[in-house]
């Protein structure tokens, strides 16, 4: 609100930020001299930059605007410290915006300073927030000529002077035991063990049947001295039958399970599947199963494991266990939390010999993290609703919500399009999967017009 007149200002700096477009706009220069690719990255970042009405003062700062990569952020940071170094004491923003500019913001700021001090302190936070509520409420807020992005904070975060210890399991000082699933037994009498137990018992393998928030099968490092200390190991099986795996993918179970697969911080997923004699009967066609199974392996990056058997199955178990013995017991275990784990390259835990140290998530946090019951985030059901799509793989639904995290993020995105054209192909550039392909013109054709229905009536 103006000070003097009771309305609200909406300044907007004509050019906030000149050193770092002048920056932009040699290196654009130079790469079109040199007909280099990068010239499409610079004068897309250069675009942007211009579009942004406040003062930026970092490369870094620059991360919030679109084009701006980590490599051009770097490239106005390394040239922001030569500045620096020959322009010492120099603020930056005593450059970065022009001085007539400069004096409007003064003239506009000393006007509050001055009607502050007579004001009810009490009133004034009132008056704030009912301003804050109704720019809001009002579309208007929105529109590009008076819409003012929040100021980045530059100030560093305080380190907190005490961080918790994090768990550790020295080599040789735990114990690897293999979980089963409460669900993949039939339960033990005194007469009688299920099948799955005895086959595993009779292989001398330890193991322990608890309540599995995901999967049916995943193997834990219980330290000997405190049994509350358990990190997971990141290998985690779903067995399925043949009829059971038809019957998953007619009632949908099947897509929403290899989504909590993919999201639960176990790098190593294995759908294992059973034959059932001669796979007839089971419910869909076994050419229906057999492709299900391919993008299972190719789309969501599984490894897809065939057995004849109950007891093939359990021979698998039991070798996978001796290897994971193997594998990780002369290690030291570091606790990770879930998502410390996620940020972990993908081939991680492939080298192991090269590790002297390991880092897992907990089993408790674990549980936690992917259990049915926790509370879902908007962006958890938006891929959720993603994946149901024909042909959209949980990869290819997890890289669109990295940059549209909600439904109203991605309509506001269309809304931002130029025309029809460019919305129908917003999402085809955007890398997914291990080996970053872009999602394509199709897809995001169609999630287009599943967002806006209306106009194909």
């Amino acid at each position: 609100m103006s000070p003097l007149t009771g309305k609200r200002i909406y300044f907007r700096a004509k050019n906030p930020n000149p050193l770092f477009t002048e920056w932009l706009e040699y290196w654009v220069k130079q790469a079109e001299e040199k007909d280099s690719m990068k010239k499409y990255a610079l004068a897309k970042a250069l675009e942007s930059l211009k579009k942004y009405p406040l003062v930026l003062y970092t490369g870094r700062d620059c991360a919030i605007l679109e084009g701006f990569g980590s490599g051009i952020c770097s490239m106005i940071d390394k040239q922001l410290q030569v500045y620096r170094d020959t322009n010492p004491g120099r603020l930056l923003d005593e450059q970065q915006m022009d001085v007539k500019e400069k004096s409007i913001i003064l003239d506009v700021k000393t006007a509050f300073e001055k009607k502050r001090a007579k004001r009810n302190p009490i009133k004034d936070f009132k008056e704030k927030l009912d301003d804050t509520l109704e720019a809001l409420l009002n579309d208007n807020a929105f529109d590009e000529d008076i819409y003012m992005i929040p100021p980045v904070m530059t100030q560093p975060i305080p380190q907190m002077d005490f961080m918790p210890e994090k768990v550790r399991l020295g080599s040789c000082t735990f114990k690897i035991i293999l979980l089963v699933d409460t669900q993949e037994t039939a339960g033990k009498s005194k007469r009688q063990l299920d099948t799955t137990l005895k086959a595993l018992e009779q292989r001398k393998v330890n193991f322990e049947v608890r309540r599995l928030s995901v999967g049916d099968f995943l193997w834990i490092c219980r330290d000997e001295t405190n049994k509350e200390h358990e990190l997971v190991l990141p290998y985690i099986i779903e067995r399925k039958r043949m009829d059971d795996l038809a019957s998953s993918i007619k009632d949908g179970r099947f897509h929403e399970q290899k989504f909590r697969l993919s999201d639960c911080g176990l790098h190593n997923r294995i759908y294992m599947i059973e034959n059932r004699g001669n796979n007839t009967h089971v419910g869909l066609p076994l050419t229906n199963l057999l492709q299900a199974t391919t993008n299972t392996l190719v789309q969501n990056g599984f490894i897809v494991k065939f057995t004849d058997s109950n007891e093939n199955s359990m021979f698998y178990l039991s070798v996978m266990s001796n290897l994971l013995i193997k594998m990780y017991a002369k290690k030291d275990l570091v606790h990770s939390t879930k998502t410390e784990i996620d940020r972990l390259p993908a081939n991680y835990y492939s080298d192991l010999d090269a590790k002297s140290e390991v880092e897992l998530i907990d089993f408790k946090e674990f549980s936690k993290s992917t259990g049915k019951m926790r509370n879902f985030t908007i962006r958890d059901m938006f891929n959720r609703q993603l994946v149901s799509l024909k042909s959209l793989s949980i990869d290819k639904a997890l890289a669109i919500t990295e940059i549209y995290p909600t439904p109203r993020s991605l309509i506001s995105a269309y809304d931002r399009c130029f025309d029809e054209k460019e919305a129908m192909n917003l999402l085809a550039d955007i890398s997914c999967g291990k080996l970053k392909r872009p999602l394509g013109t199709t897809i995001s054709q169609t999630i287009y017009k599943l967002f806006n229905a209306s106009s194909y009536e």
